[in-house]
């Protein structure tokens, strides 16, 4: 094929190939446990929405909910591998003071 002969159909085609392989593997991948369970994002943790694992209350420790009960809580967890999305529980203290203190700002 010559740069004259390329078509629409052609540029299609590469575009769906494009997505087939470095976009649909990036969306399947997901964040599991180290037991191989899919954590379950976002979810809410002592008033608190996490998009990704956090220590909150297990210390080094980064865990995600693994099933969620009826009533929206968490019902099960599990220690996060680590090629997930960590939040840790000190970055989302600091962030939670700084709005706060900004709302006092002049």
């Amino acid at each position: 094929i010559t740069i004259q002969q390329i078509t629409m159909g052609h540029i299609r085609d590469m575009i769906v190939l494009f997505i087939m392989v470095a976009v649909v593997p990036t969306l399947c991948e997901g964040c599991f446990t180290t037991q191989g369970d899919l954590c379950i994002f976002p979810f809410v943790y002592n008033g608190i929405k996490f998009d990704g694992c956090t220590n909150s209350g297990y210390g080094e420790l980064f865990w995600c909910p693994t099933a969620i009960n009826s009533t929206g809580g968490i019902s099960n967890i599990g220690v996060c591998r680590n090629k997930c999305p960590r939040i840790s529980t000190t970055l989302v203290h600091t962030s939670m003071f700084m709005s706060f203190f900004k709302s006092y700002i002049i």
